[in-house]
């Protein structure tokens, strides 16, 4: 299972609140207007480090991690929990203190490689670990002047990250990195990347058009090449690709957000597409209650979950799909958190989504 991503939003450093949730989704629907039903409960708790911001989260098989920036120099930068979320603790190895966090990635066996910026310099860095968290040594950042934007790790030291203008790869586990393809010089925004395979990644972002405009693109390069841009199925709307899952190197989930006043519109949703090819053609996926998605995470071909704000508001939303996002069911939660950011799956059965003050464990159905 391939390591999801989860890269700093344009709204700011996010503080964790851990919440248990568990989901039961009753029904589905392929497109329309009906919303299926759900239902959830939700717990919090507080972050187990004081002044903590959280930016990033990444889950392996048998723990997840959460990182972010931190108001004391001193003060470790990474939290985790080995039980699903239900209890988080503070990373005590060292060099947790010296990495503000902005991207996590994780392998499914626990190796993890997280990015981000020295307190208190903002020069960036890297962190590896091989057991899941426990402890740590240093790498190298895949660039000298920022953190990527988006970074995706599909097995143990080979990891993809996008710089300005440019897809890097790493076989060493951040010892090194070389330069995989470089992208259209029209692509105004990356806000995620997929991986099927060593021979293949996914971007989703925007295109620009004209002097003020942009669309939604999906993107694709083989190592070597350079990035073409995906034909889109008509009638799926002109906003910006903001996430892309792919739960095998066939299949694959992602989405295109509302825009303008559609967000603010009670019937908007974002569009779904879905993938059977490794990311060569899109077809239209199923109708969501979310109408920007921000973050999918896919833990198999079929099991994904997604995350974002919900239709006609800025609260926080999510929503599961048990057949690889041709149909999906919301996630009616018991409370109403801000936006959720990100989400990171640690088996089909368990995912957990990152807000602004908020920490979910969904539970797919």
């Amino acid at each position: 299972m391939p390591g999801v991503r989860l890269t700093r939003r344009a709204s700011g450093w996010v503080a964790l609140v851990a919440l248990a949730l568990t989901v039961s989704a009753c029904s589905s629907s392929s497109g329309g207007s009906n919303v299926p039903d759900a239902s959830g409960t939700g717990v919090g708790q507080a972050v187990p480090i004081p002044g903590l911001s959280i930016a990033a989260i990444a889950c392996s098989q048998r723990s997840c991690l959460a990182g972010g920036q931190g108001s004391d120099p001193a003060q470790a930068r990474l939290v985790t929990t080995t039980d699903g979320g239900s209890t988080w603790s503070r990373v005590t190895d060292p060099l947790a203190d010296q990495l503000d966090v902005a991207a996590l990635s994780c392998t499914a066996d626990g190796w993890c490689l997280a990015t981000g910026t020295t307190p208190g310099t903002g020069v960036p860095g890297a962190l590896v670990t091989t057991n899941g968290g426990t402890t740590w040594h240093q790498g190298y950042p895949p660039s000298s002047a920022a953190p990527p934007s988006a970074l995706d790790c599909i097995a143990d030291q080979l990891c993809f990250a996008t710089d300005v203008g440019q897809l890097l790869e790493t076989t060493t586990g951040a010892a090194t990195w070389q330069l995989v393809a470089t992208m259209p010089a029209t692509l105004s925004t990356v806000w995620s990347l997929a991986c099927p395979s060593a021979l293949r990644c996914l971007l989703a972002g925007a295109h620009l058009t004209g002097p003020s405009t942009s669309v939604g693109v999906l993107a694709a390069a083989s190592p070597g090449n350079r990035w073409r841009l995906d034909p889109l199925p008509a009638g799926v709307g002109s906003g910006p690709a903001t996430a892309v899952s792919c739960g095998g190197p066939m299949n694959c989930v992602a989405a295109l957000n509302a825009t303008g006043s559609a967000l603010r519109s009670p019937t908007a949703s974002a569009s779904t597409l879905v993938s059977s090819d490794g990311g060569l053609t899109w077809s239209t996926g199923g109708s969501l209650n979310l109408n920007q998605v921000l973050s999918i995470a896919c833990a198999s071909t079929k099991v994904c979950s997604a995350v974002g704000t919900t239709t006609g508001s800025t609260s926080g939303a999510a929503a599961t799909t048990a057949d690889g996002g041709k149909s999906w069911s919301p996630i009616a939660l018991s409370f109403a958190p801000s936006a959720l950011l990100s989400t990171s799956c640690s088996s089909t059965t368990r995912c957990t989504a990152v807000g602004v003050q908020t920490l979910l464990t969904l539970l797919p159905a």
